[in-house]
């Protein structure tokens, strides 16, 4: 080592050394003591202003003496300020300071006085937006009327909402033409006297679209502004909204050139990044009904400039084996929103039943409000391993409507999820056989204290005249980590003459879970689960109860269930592991 990387050292041990030592409690700055003067009680809102006004308080607690006079002489004017701001122009101060074992100490007394009233607030309004009703309606709620406190900031808020609504309805000219706020001390009277001058309200004189990869056309399908309307934000904010949630791009940034107007007129420039042509996506999970899972996802979001889309997709598991693939075209035919074609396959093998299903059907959606609404035909052809091995082809058109609906999708406080999905298929209409079929479900999450209740609810019915003739994938099961804990993975339901569970008619599923957090990343559950698949309604029903931990995932909780069943024909016990996202 070099003498003078030695000496460095030397140097910096000795400033170590030489460093003040703090004693865990002390206070590190000078402590301030603020009351009302005599048996006065001093309104939270002044005392804050006042304590942040106070530079003595931010004095550290070694500041010398003479240091600490300068700024003790210094309070009766920087509280006096703190106190005007809130309309309180006549305070009365006693002080004092002090030092202590540790620091110095302020005792401050204060007498706010009687407070300064608004007399009267008179706001002028000139130019076009003297006639703008959105415009008018922001100056029917200000946040100082007669007969309030002058507040300082209130007074500055009614310029800046001025200012923000000129700006946010297209008055890019705006200025006042005079402020003036009038205080009479001796009367503790104040007015507010304002002229605004809004000039004359801008058009879109276009729209400069700054992206290459889509056709225009497909663009100008997200957003509604058009040229030679009136400039609005609001309007600038749903079409920004509609230009994010249609899924092409990464960034929207839509901006109105103001520095470019001219003759009432201005121009409006969007900004589109699109989102990489190929998303690859590998997951890896586990859930006590299909085991260990491998998934694993391909899409290429930009097959064409029209908006094209394409998806693939594999999943393994123990229990279920999936392959699908499926391709989205943008409709723009009112009210149709998305046409995509798909095909599949699927294989699942549970210890009751075994099914190979084929598909390839269609899908056209659209959005009612918060609703996701979607009409489907589907052609299949299945083999099922039931009582015996049926193979069935089955041309059904249906129909569902989804919500959800969640402060926050990964832990959610307060939501709800609802689906209603109806189908059906005919002997005359190419089909094997003839059903129809009602399915719905609904979750739920609300607070409770420093928990969570959480309720789900499942229904399911299929009318047809040879219900054998029915496919595994078209009846009900119930029981496992999503359905009736404390039962194995789709093991309730109608039994075959060998004691294997066949899927029944209909379906009932009703579960009610208290979460409680421990820590941020832990907390625990208390559950009860009942419900049934059944070809009759006196069948009854199944249920478990039991007791859970979870652990608060980045990507949704993992939950461990203890669930004891109350029907122990085959179990004593389930220990139900699964992980995602509450919806």
């Amino acid at each position: 080592m070099s003498h003078f990387r030695i000496g460095r050292l030397a140097a910096l041990a000795l400033c170590i050394a030489a460093a003040p030592s703090w004693s865990k409690d002390a206070p590190e700055t000078v402590e301030l003591e603020i009351s009302g003067l005599g048996n006065q009680v001093l309104p939270g809102e002044l005392l804050s202003n006042v304590r942040a006004a106070l530079s003595i308080g931010k004095e550290p607690c070694d500041a010398p003496r003479w240091r600490l006079r300068r700024r003790f002489e210094q309070i009766d004017a920087e509280a006096a300020r703190a106190l005007k701001a809130l309309g309180r122009y006549h305070p009365e101060f006693d002080k004092r300071y002090e030092k202590t074992a540790d620091c110095w100490r302020v005792h401050l007394e204060v007498k706010p006085g009687s407070p300064v009233k608004v007399e009267a607030v008179e706001v002028e309004v000139r130019g076009a937006a003297k006639s703008d009703p959105p415009f008018r309606r922001g100056l029917d709620d200000l946040p100082l009327k007669p007969g309030d406190t002058l507040h300082h900031g209130r007074y500055e808020a009614i310029k800046t909402s001025l200012v923000r609504a000129a700006a946010e309805r297209g008055y890019f000219d705006a200025a006042f033409c005079g402020r003036r706020l009038a205080v009479d001390p001796d009367r503790n009277q104040a007015r507010i006297e304002l002229c605004f001058d809004s000039g004359p309200r801008y058009a879109v004189s276009e729209i400069r679209l700054d992206q290459a990869a889509y056709d225009e056309d497909l663009i100008r399908h997200f957003f509604d502004l058009k040229s030679g309307e009136p400039y609005a934000s609001a309007r600038i904010q749903e079409d920004f909204r509609s230009l994010s949630d249609s899924g092409y791009f990464s960034r929207v940034d839509i901006r109105p050139l103001v520095d470019q107007r001219a003759q009432g007129q201005l121009p409006v420039e969007i900004r589109l990044t699109p989102e990489p042509k190929h998303h690859y996506e590998a997951s890896a999970g586990y859930s006590t009904d299909t085991g260990p899972r491998l998934s694993a996802a391909y899409k290429n979001r930009r097959v064409n400039r029209r908006g094209h889309r394409l998806g693939a997709r594999l999943s393994l598991s123990q229990v279920t084996n999936e392959l699908g693939a499926d391709y989205r075209i943008p409709l723009f035919i009112e009210p149709w929103q998305n046409l995509t074609f798909s095909t599949g396959y699927r294989r699942e093998e549970t210890d009751h039943a075994q099914s190979d299903l084929f598909t390839i059907g269609s899908r056209l959606s659209r959005t009612r409000q918060d609703w996701s609404e979607t009409w489907s035909l589907d052609i299949q052809r299945e083999r099922s391993d039931l009582e015996q091995t049926l193979w069935s082809t089955l041309v059904i058109p249906g129909v569902s409507w989804g919500r959800t609906q969640a402060d926050d999708l990964i832990r959610p406080t307060h939501g709800e999820k609802i689906h209603l999905g109806l189908k059906a298929a005919h002997d005359a209409l190419l089909s094997d056989t003839s059903f129809f079929q009602l399915h719905t479900s609904g979750k739920w999450v609300r607070e409770l204290g420093p928990g969570l209740v959480i309720g789900r609810v499942e229904l399911g019915a299929t009318w047809a005249d040879e219900f054998t003739e029915i496919p595994t994938s078209i009846r009900f099961f119930a029981g496992g980590d999503q359905s009736v804990r404390g039962y194995d993975y789709n093991a309730l339901g109608p039994r075959s003459a060998d004691g294997d569970v066949i899927g029944g008619r209909y379906l009932t599923a009703v579960s009610l879970e208290y979460e409680h957090p421990f820590t941020e990343s832990w907390g625990g559950a208390a559950f009860v689960d009942s419900g049934n698949a059944f070809n009759s309604f006196s069948e009854g029903l199944k249920t478990g109860a039991g007791l859970g931990a979870r652990w608060y995932s980045p990507v949704g909780p993992l939950r461990i269930d203890f669930a004891v069943p109350t029907d122990r024909s085959e179990d004593d016990f389930r220990i139900h592991i699964s992980l995602g996202a509450i919806f």
